[in-house]
């Protein structure tokens, strides 16, 4: 192997790098569950109809008139839509569940007013009054960026256990991987990751094809039962 060529022979799975994408996996799982906790803000008030006003700048909707433009990056679950506004500027640009996406067809190249909170595009109010919300707001939009904050954080300790129990027996720069098993601290971070990922897999797939809310709960709830016969099956042997 060449000199120049140290990223092959499983360069990029080395310990070391391991648990620095843990390290960057974190803050961005942070980054989402904040996120997660401004969708509520926004849901409230959109609820609440509470719009800025001369004495209130803060944790209220702007209205801004604009041109909708979309779909973009047309996705199975969703699409990202876009509010041109009329008086110039920045677009306004959010992703939208998939099951609004024949309604928002038919405003396409429209006048819409696009709801913006805390600068994200919450939702966008049609002509014909129907409002539709996007991923940064309510309570589904908490879900979404709360599963994909579960998916990072889940994803960092899985990749820390590997690291971590390599690191410790074939020493940083290894290109091989060891047992996680080998490790107490490897096997705690993958059982943890483990448990914050089935969440995800129960709840967050359904969500993010659009379910309805029962089928969400419904998952959540299958999930636990799971989780408790298991726990009582492994407590009676």
């Amino acid at each position: 192997m060449r000199q120049w060529e140290f990223w092959r022979k499983g360069f990029w799975t080395r310990p070391v790098l391991m648990l620095l994408y843990a390290a960057l996996l974190l803050p961005l799982g942070l980054a989402l569950a904040g996120a997660g906790v401004g969708a509520l803000g926004a849901g409230e008030a959109l609820d609440a109809e509470r719009f800025c006003a001369s004495d209130r700048t803060e944790e209220c909707l702007e209205r801004v008139a604009g041109v909708l433009d979309g779909p973009h990056y047309q996705r199975g679950p969703g699409d990202e839509w876009w509010v041109r506004p009329h008086a110039g500027g920045e677009v306004l640009d959010e992703d939208v569940d998939g099951r609004y996406r024949d309604t928002l067809e038919e405003y396409a190249g429209g006048t819409v007013t696009g709801l913006v909170h805390e600068g994200d595009l919450v939702a966008i109010d049609l002509a014909d009054g129907t409002r539709v919300e996007t991923r940064a707001a309510g309570v589904r939009g908490a879900l979404f960026f709360a599963a994909m904050s579960l998916l990072c954080l889940a994803g960092a300790l899985m990749v820390f256990a590997s690291g971590w129990a390599t690191g410790r027996k074939l020493g940083w720069l290894s290109t091989r991987l060891a047992d996680r098993g080998d490790s107490k601290v490897a096997r705690v971070a993958f059982v943890g990751g483990c448990v914050l990922f089935a969440p995800l897999l129960f709840a967050g797939l359904p969500l993010w094809f659009g379910a309805p809310m029962w089928v969400i709960v419904a998952a959540l709830a299958l999930m636990l039962a799971c989780g408790a016969l298991v726990v009582v099956r492994r407590a009676s042997r």
